[in-house]
């Protein structure tokens, strides 16, 4: 089965959702340019009809900045490499995967974290667990937005296979370069 181009089209949605994706906002936009990528598209098409504005055009860059990223770990994403929880929340543990995305992919002794917000009205805690990294010290941040991972400036494989609380403001979206020290 042919894997689609994501097409973003304010507003407005033409073809099936199986060749389609579309954003009214421009976190929306972010979010499943970066994610649909994740998840093997071969490419991106942004089609820049009406309405659009410079928060627009800042979501499009950041997403191309962030496949540039996922390029570099095309070879697809690591088997169990990262679960996800939401702690604190009445969200049943089967359904995380509708308020949060995320995926781990490794290429030359690196990781990347895509870790998306799924839900564009709430913000919410969530628990990152990446088990079975090499033992060592790993430093972890968003480079396309200068934001790092958790609260600390470095994590022991024990600490990131633990977990490492993140919260997610709504659409938000983060592509985390996963790096040993």
């Amino acid at each position: 089965m042919p894997v689609p181009v994501w097409l973003g089209i304010e507003g407005v949605q033409k073809g099936s959702m199986a060749t389609l994706c579309w954003a009214t906002t421009p976190e929306q936009m972010e979010v499943e340019i970066v994610c649909a990528l994740a998840e093997g598209c071969e490419g991106i098409y942004v089609y820049t009809g009406r309405g659009m504005d410079g928060h627009f055009y800042s979501a499009a860059a950041r997403a191309v900045r962030r496949a540039a990223l996922l390029e570099q770990f095309a070879d697809g994403p690591v088997e169990d490499g990262v679960s996800l929880a939401i702690t604190g929340s009445d969200v049943d543990p089967e359904k995380v995967a509708y308020v949060a995305y995320g995926r781990l992919f490794e290429a030359d002794g690196q990781w990347l974290l895509v870790l998306a917000s799924m839900d564009f009205k709430r913000t919410f805690p969530i628990t990152v667990k990446i088990p079975n990294l090499p033992e060592g010290r790993y430093t972890a941040g968003d480079f396309v937005e200068g934001t790092p991972f958790g609260t600390m400036r470095s994590y022991g494989a024990q600490q990131l296979a633990d977990g490492v609380n993140v919260e997610l403001a709504p659409g938000e979206v983060h592509t985390f370069l996963i790096k040993r020290m």
